[in-house]
């Protein structure tokens, strides 16, 4: 006994002392050898537990022995037979017997066991009595176990609550964790929450059975998420425990933990994290896993958009009996289009069970309401039953209460389908709907608010634009894309309850409905950018976008981009106006012709008047007019008579009139305007016939009476009587019916609102009556016109002569000879009372001299602005432009003047024939004026330069060259500053730059020689300094780049210093920065960058400066935040590169949505690098901001391989060798083409792609060759031998990136391709070299060898090495597969069921998650599992991190 109790010692380390297993173990084996019975047990214990030399179990020994000891060794009898019954677990009539002995023995493990077996029916009938029974005998003997199995029964079984309560709180002593989880359930039941968690959380804190530990951990990780039991909602913990529950296999944990990463609660939010933990639930069969797993395959969330994949699943859990699956699955069918089988489902979950919780209540009412629908339309074949379908409509809405009813009973109503049409009833359900949230419903509460509707005589719902534009911002606000467009006019129109007009809202509004698909929203947006400096291309993409889905507005708007010139910049040709009006016409035809627009037939009609991209044809013109009218649109016909009377056509205007009258009621809109239009011809034109005369005076007179309150036609008669027309002359006759019209109340105006025709008639009436002597009618009229002055004054160039007329008075000159007459003494303060004077009594001459001298003289604004306006007052054009001037200068910096007032009095100044008003116009129209006129419109300001040039006015000769210029109107432009190169130092400098360049109808020589003699000459003032400053810059340009001189960089710096000092010349500056950084002075350079910045927030210059802070040039530390203020800066000023930076940065900050639009406009700016960038998020999907498209990510790389984008031409090549257009429904095929494929390789190739090209080359070979039949093998063999060339060139210096093609070397020296000798030695010792240096894709590859004996002596324990190295760095599938083979099939020497286990599972889950089915397809016989994965060249730069 003693020689076996020190044997055990050894063997166990008792008593502290070190153990030592073998030398235990041998002596136990020699007693037990030699009979000794008390070594026996310890000896089969050795064996059970694998206290071993070799540290391994030998379950059959043990047996041996145990039942020895159970034949002989009284002592160890009971523990004997139980182990004995464990070991024959397999065999449970056998473990039967044993554990019956056990328990008969007394072992409380036998017992236990035998307990067990009774209550479950194991080879013995199931009987409750006994297993009680053996349970007891065992929990009285303290097991824990037992002790839980026996409360466990006592409670669930045996209705002795109480007794089974104490005897878990007995085994919960003893940190049982199945007593801990049945007590914490039951004080959960009980309500005692505090209990219930204490026991939960000993459970998680001691369980060691994995499955205890993860039920455990479960429960205290879902109520620390929900909150219950007492518990504050806590997250983090909650992730926590449910993160080991999780890892221990516990399905609800694992789908539970995947809706928090997928939620991004208490966690980073992880769209494939939760992938994988649902599929992992799945894989168990949690059904709400499946749907889950469903759900984000619908989507394409954590995974790739698959809709066949989400069909299959959500049926699968459907099935199960998921309703929430069986109604996802029918939604999915239903928005695929698979009406006839969603229609099943939707029925099947309508029938649910009453007895539901609140979500599923929710999920039964939507689908009854979605088989209502069927049943009201009958999709996809399904009988309908309208009467049936409208009750139950009605049913879910008034008894059920269920919100998504609602619009659709309004529905309904509204149309009188199935039920009589009933408008009130529509809207107080509508209005319901709204108002719980249905964004529907909202707007159509807005569109019937807006619009009132009314049943004539009687007005169902007000008008009501205020309630309106609070449900749109509702509808809007929550996603509703016409809401949004919509809400657009409110702010684009200014409609009330909007004040005042918002172009940024409006255009926020709609894009947010174009980016949605709203055609008319795209035109909207589209007009409304046009009209915004620096989004003319962006405008340009959203009337094409519209056009391109045949919207005749989008045609319309975007013929008429063209037409302004707009889109002129953006033409290959660089503008030419005769080819942007062709492309319009174009656009014009289609829209008229295909879509029948009237208005597009209007606006070609003016192509043909006005010989734009066609002859002048005046027929053609009325032919489309007249097509137009035939497609009801009505207003054409007017458009034709005006056209008529811009041509002095007068008797066809006169004519279309009269037809269009009696075509047309009189209270018609069309047939109001064309008898007012044939008036004002025939009364104040003098046109037509005595007959004609005395039908408008009767048309007039049926107009009068019509009792609208219009004013017009009782002016008109008041006229006819003043001039006799149809009537005799007759003043007195007039004077009534001027005072008719100006008696006239308003109607339908804001009473603050002016009738500018009654004004008119009110100043006929007061000269009447001034004629006839009636002074005192007169001075009534003249003084209600008096507070309208001012007004008239800014209204139109009519009512300013009206003003002026009514308060003239003559004056003298007296006081401009006193101050300007030539060979007098000059008396100033004598002239300016004599001015001052008639300036008072209205001489406008006399207020422009002193409001001049004031100016110029005295620095006095406010006695100018004062004179100035006086002069404005009688009519002086000098006056007029000077106020319109002071008007800016005060105004300029107020963010809300809007620049009319000023532009104005410069158009009333130039009417009246002031030249440096049409200058100042121009500037305006160009550069902008306050917030209303906005900046770049040089269609308008270049008639007015022109204008004032053919007037002799020099600074409007050298702003009509420039604007030429800038629309590449190059030879009018040199025309220009030709006329004005005697007179000015800009028209000669730039005369010289056209010289330069050989533009303009100008040779390219003599441009150095100009410039040259510019920079002599002396300057005035400072616009000769600026000339000045740009002769010495472009001489600089001459040196730098060598035209018409050798190339000298010093004399180039010195020029461009000659520049800054002259006039700050911001160009200079930054190409000094240039200089400087090619010469390795980035310090200096950086100075000149931040120097042209500041100075005029030079673009170049800004986006340089953000370079050197993203690159930490210059001694700079890198910094991401500042280069991100830079390149803002550079972008806003419409720099391309510059906004492709900002879109880097942002990505890498996370902003996502900013940086997709920014990567989106560099893209339309031709950057290739932003092109690819999109590409390759299209490619790889990155949700939410965007799905996977391969469509649109092909479309990307093939644009920028255009650009010469070298990486962009690789995967246009990947694209015709994997065939991935093939693997997204929907997307454009161009199928899997080889030959394309090699050709776009190549062209990488030769753009410098380098290594990733050579090596595309020469793996595509390859497969080139893998893919020909045996009949065809020397084509196949110089293939490969074509592919060995390019991958030894690829192989010639080991990188990352090219162990690849040095692996492909070794496997041709292995297997003799190619013609290359077979030597699997040395492709072996290849292949050994490059795993040692680096190369971790060899792993698999030297596996092979060693499992298959090539080049090297098989060596399976060296090939499972290597097999793992592969499985771990690289996750290749086929090294796991083969790792998982050689453990369960012991190949190595030793088998490991676990281990063999886990290699198969881990590369299941490989499989599954691989990104396309090109990417797990085995690869071809001759180039091995190798290319599977190290296809990778190409992948790595498909799927790298952003």
């Amino acid at each position: 006994m003693a020689r076996v109790w020190v044997a055990q010692c050894k063997v166990h380390g008792f008593f502290n002392r070190k153990p030592d297993v073998q030398q235990g173990f041998h002596e136990l084996s020699k007693l037990a050898k030699d009979g000794v019975v008390e070594a026996y047990t310890p000896l089969a214990v050795c064996f059970d537990y694998g206290l071993t030399p070799n540290r391994q179990a030998d379950p059959q020994r043990a047996y041996k022995w145990y039942k020895k000891a159970a034949g002989t060794d009284t002592r160890m009898i009971a523990f004997a037979y139980y182990r004995l019954g464990v070991l024959s677990n397999a065999r449970p009539t056998e473990a039967l017997k044993y554990f019956h002995l056990s328990a008969t023995n007394g072992s409380a493990n036998g017992q236990y066991m035998l307990g067990l077996y009774y209550q479950h029916g194991i080879a013995v009938k199931a009987n409750a009595v006994q297993a009680q029974k053996w349970y007891s005998s065992a929990a009285e003997q303290g097991d824990a176990d037992a002790q839980a199995a026996l409360g466990l029964l006592l409670m669930d079984h045996g209705g002795e609550t109480h007794k089974g309560v104490g005897w878990l709180e007995l085994s919960a002593e003893q940190n049982n964790a199945r007593a801990l989880l049945r007590l914490g359930s039951f004080y959960e039941e009980a309500q005692d929450h505090k209990r219930a968690m204490t026991y939960y959380q000993r459970a998680a804190a001691t369980a060691t059975a994995d499955r205890d530990l993860a039920l455990a951990h479960y429960l205290v990780g879902i109520n620390y998420r929900m909150g219950d039991l007492g518990l504050t909602t806590d997250a983090q913990r909650a992730v926590q425990h449910l993160t080991v529950s999780a890892n221990a296999g516990y399905a609800p944990a694992q789908r539970a933990l995947g809706l928090m990463h997928a939620q991004g609660i208490g966690t980073p939010k992880d769209e494939v994290k939760a992938h994988k933990l649902y599929a992992k639930a799945a894989l168990q069969g949690d059904i709400r896993a499946i749907g889950l797993l469903a759900e984000q395959n619908e989507h394409g969330r954590g995974c790739i958009m698959d809709i066949k994949n989400a069909l299959q699943l959500y049926e699968k859990a459907a099935n199960a009996g998921s309703v929430a699956a069986q109604l996802s699955l029918a939604e999915l069918l239903q928005r695929i289009g698979h009406r006839a089988q969603a229609f099943p489902w939707f029925e099947k979950v309508a029938a649910a069970s009453e007895e539901l919780n609140i979500e599923l209540i929710h999920q039964r009412n939507t689908a009854r309401l979605m088989v209502a629908r069927y049943r009201l339309q009958g999709w996809g074949g399904i009988e309908r039953k309208p009467a049936w379908a409208f009750n139950e409509l009605i049913t879910l809405a008034d008894c059920e209460r269920f919100v998504d009813a609602y619009y659709w009973v309004a529905a309904c109503y509204e149309e009188g389908a199935f039920v009589q049409r009933n408008i009130l009833k529509a809207f107080e359900y509508y209005e319901k709907a709204a108002t719980n949230g249905d964004i529907d419903g909202q707007f159509q509460v807005a569109l019937m608010l807006a619009n009132g509707v009314s049943e004539p005589p009687v007005v169902l719902i007000k008008r009501d634009h205020a309630r309106a534009f609070e449900w749109y911002v509702k509808a809007a606000d929550a996603g509703h894309k016409t809401a949004q467009y919509s809400l657009g006019l409110y702010y684009a129109k200014a409609i009330s309850p909007v004040t005042e007009i918002d172009n940024d809202k409006a255009a926020n509004l709609f894009e947010r409905a174009a980016s949605q698909g709203l055609v008319v929203a795209m035109v909207q947006l589209g007009k409304l950018m046009l009209a915004t400096a620096g989004q003319e291309q962006e405008a340009l993409y959203w009337l094409r976008r519209a056009a391109s889905q045949g919207d005749a507005a989008g045609m319309r708007e975007l013929a008429a981009a063209y037409e302004s010139g707009a889109a002129s910049a953006f033409l290959k040709d660089g503008g030419d106006i005769a080819n942007a009006r062709a492309i319009a016409l174009q656009l014009l035809k289609k829209a008229a012709e295909e879509k029948n627009d009237g208005l597009s037939w209007c606006a070609m009609a003016r192509y043909h008047e006005q010989g734009w991209s066609v002859p002048v044809d005046i027929q053609e013109a009325v032919r489309c007019y007249s097509q137009a009218e035939t497609l009801d649109y009505p207003k054409a016909g007017l458009a034709l008579a005006d056209m008529y009377e811009r041509h002095g056509m007068w008797q066809e205007a006169l004519d279309k009139y009269d037809q269009m009258a009696s075509k047309n009621k009189l209270l018609s809109s069309v047939g109001w305007k064309s008898r007012l239009a044939k008036g004002r011809l025939v009364v104040f034109l003098r046109k037509g016939t005595a007959e004609d005369e005395l039908t408008v005076f009767t048309w007039l007179h049926d107009m009068v009476e019509q009792d609208t309150g219009a004013v017009e036609p009782f002016e008109m008669l008041g006229a006819c009587c003043e001039y006799g027309r149809g009537t005799v002359q007759d003043i007195s006759s007039a004077i009534t019916w001027y005072e008719a019209a100006v008696a006239q109340p308003k109607q339908g105006k804001a009473t603050q609102d002016i009738d500018w025709v009654q004004q008119r008639a009110r100043f006929r009436l007061g000269v009447l009556c001034f004629q006839q002597k009636k002074h005192a009618a007169a001075l009534r009229q003249f003084q209600a016109m008096g507070p309208l002055l001012e007004k008239m004054n800014h209204r139109s160039a009519e009512t300013r002569q009206q003003a002026r007329l009514a308060r003239y008075y003559l004056v003298a000159n007296l006081g401009y000879l006193l101050l300007r007459g030539d060979n007098i003494e000059h008396q100033i303060e004598e002239a300016k009372k004599w001015l001052s004077e008639a300036a008072d009594e209205g001489e406008g001459a006399a207020a422009y001299e002193l409001g001049m001298w004031a100016l110029e003289k005295d620095d006095d604004d406010q006695e100018a602005k004062k004179r100035f306006d006086q002069g404005v007052s009688a009519r002086h054009a000098g006056c007029m432009r000077q106020f319109a001037l002071l008007l800016e200068r005060e105004q300029r910096d107020d963010p809300k003047w809007d620049g009319h007032d000023t532009l104005e009095w410069l158009e009333d100044a130039a009417r009246l024939g002031d030249v440096e008003a049409l200058v100042h116009l121009g500037t305006a129209y160009e550069r902008g004026l306050g917030a209303g006129i906005m900046r770049g419109q040089i269609e308008k300001a270049l008639p007015l330069y022109v204008a004032a040039a053919q007037q002799d006015n020099i600074r409007a000769m050298i702003k009509a060259g420039e604007t030429f210029s800038k629309m590449g109107r190059h030879c009018e432009a040199v025309s220009w500053f030709k006329k004005a190169e005697p007179y000015s130092l800009t028209a000669r400098t730039t005369i010289a730059l056209y010289r330069l360049h050989g533009r303009g109808g100008l040779q390219q020589e003599g441009g150095f020689a100009s410039l040259q003699l510019v920079v002599e000459e002396t300057v005035a003032n400072d616009d000769d300094k600026r000339s000045m400053s740009l002769a010495m810059f472009l001489l600089g340009q001459c040196f730098e780049l060598g035209r018409e001189t050798p190339k000298n960089l010093e004399e180039s710096l010195k020029w461009y210093h000659r520049a800054v000092d002259m006039f700050e010349n911001t160009e200079a500056m930054y190409h000094i920065g240039v200089l400087k950084s090619m010469a390795g002075d980035d310090v200096s350079a950086l100075e000149w960058f931040r120097r042209a910045a500041e100075k005029d927030r030079h673009c170049e210059s800004l986006y340089q400066l953000g370079l050197f802070h993203k690159l930490g040039r210059a001694g700079l530390e890198a910094n991401l935040t500042v280069a991100r203020n830079y390149f803002t800066r550079a972008s806003d000023q419409g720099h391309p590169r510059a906004k492709f930076e900002l879109a880097h940065i942002l990505w890498r900050k996370q902003e996502y949505q900013d940086a997709f639009h920014l990567y989106d406009i560099a893209a339309k700016l031709a950057v290739p690098e932003a092109l690819r960038e999109l590409g390759n998020l299209y490619h790889q999907g990155f949700p939410p901001v965007l799905p996977r498209d391969y469509g649109r990510a092909f479309n990307c790389f093939c644009e920028a391989a255009q650009l010469l984008d070298a990486t962009a031409a690789l995967m246009v090549g990947t694209y015709f060798e994997e065939g991935y257009l093939e693997q997204q429904p929907g997307a454009p095929s161009i199928g899997m083409d080889r030959d394309q494929a090699l050709q776009w390789y190549e062209t990488a190739y030769r753009l410098g792609c380098g290594s990733l090209a050579e090596l595309a080359i020469g793996n595509l070979k390859h497969k080139m060759a893998d893919e020909l039949g045996p009949e065809a093998s020397e084509e196949a063999e110089d293939l490969r031998e074509e592919a060995f060339v390019w991958f030894s060139e690829v192989a010639r210096e080991f990188r990352e990136e090219t162990q690849h093609a040095n692996i492909m070397i070794a496997l041709y020296h292995i297997h003799g391709w190619g013609r290359i000798p077979v030597d699997p030695e040395h492709g072996f010792e290849q292949l050994r070299e490059i795993a040692e240096i680096g190369g971790t894709q060899a792993y698999a590859e030297i596996a092979r060898c060693y499992d298959e004996g090539i080049g090297v002596e098989r060596d399976i324990s060296r090939a499972l090495l290597y097999w793992e190295l592969a499985a771990e760095v690289q996750q290749d599938i086929a090294a796991m597969m083969r790792a998982g083979e050689i453990y369960e099939h012991g190949l190595a020497g030793h088998t490991n069921p676990t281990k063999a286990n886990q290699y198969y599972v881990r590369a299941k889950a490989s499989a599954s998650s691989q990104r396309s089915p090109s990417e797990v397809t085995s690869s071809s016989s001759s180039s091995s599992s190798y290319a599977l994965s190290a296809r990778s060249s190409m992948a790595s730069l498909r799927n790298r991190p952003f």
